[in-house]
């Protein structure tokens, strides 16, 4: 689950002086630093963009579409939830294809918000979801047939609103440097970079 930067590098895979594979991953890469890790032989393997978004400025008003039935996160959604999460990512870079259990072990713990995780059902299957937890968007997506309707950006938003009802200041999320698409679906919401994480190796 995405946590707020810092600014330490950490270095990984550590052999304990034999020759061996490094892995280092910082939560704050800079230009600077990116240009340093190249020089030293080091390629980058993975990027993300950190997002803040100020939860006392206004929300834009994006309404869900009406045709969709909105559903909380409860025992009796968990399987459309898993469905639209897995319609909605399996077509991305580096999916992992995890089952029901893995996933929702991955998502559900002390700080994931129910009430604020929402998944968009039609007729015919799952649309579309939104998970949350305690100031972090977590995953939005929706499935390919419901791509470039605003479906994920009314979800975020509509997840959004419920968070800052229960109190919620600030929210943050990350997006993958490969994904222009969210990138521009989260600015429009009014989130902005904070960070960038890196990994090389």
């Amino acid at each position: 689950m995405p946590r707020p930067p810092t600014t330490l590098p950490t270095r990984l895979g550590d052999t304990g002086g034999e020759a061996g594979p490094v892995r280092l991953e910082t939560e704050s890469v800079t230009q600077e630093a990116h240009a340093l890790f190249l020089s030293r032989g080091l390629r980058q393997t993975f990027a993300e963009d950190v997002y803040r978004r100020d939860l006392a400025r206004p929300l834009p008003a994006v309404p869900l579409p009406p045709e969709l039935e909105i559903e909380e996160w409860s025992q009796d959604t968990e399987g459309a939830f898993y469905a639209a999460y897995s319609a909605s990512f399996a077509d991305r870079p580096g999916f992992p294809g995890w089952s029901r259990e893995e996933w929702v072990g991955w998502l559900v713990d002390d700080e994931f918000l129910p009430g604020c995780s929402l998944v968009a059902r039609e007729a015919g299957g799952p649309a579309g979801f939104v998970a949350c937890a305690e100031g972090f968007l977590i995953q939005v997506g929706a499935v390919p047939g419901w791509r470039r309707h605003g479906l994920a950006r009314a979800l975020a938003a509509a997840a959004l609103d419920r968070m800052r009802t229960r109190g919620a200041t600030e929210v943050f999320l990350d997006v993958n440097v490969n994904n222009p698409a969210s990138a521009a679906l989260f600015r429009g919401l009014g989130f902005e970079v904070i960070a960038r994480r890196a990994r090389y190796e």
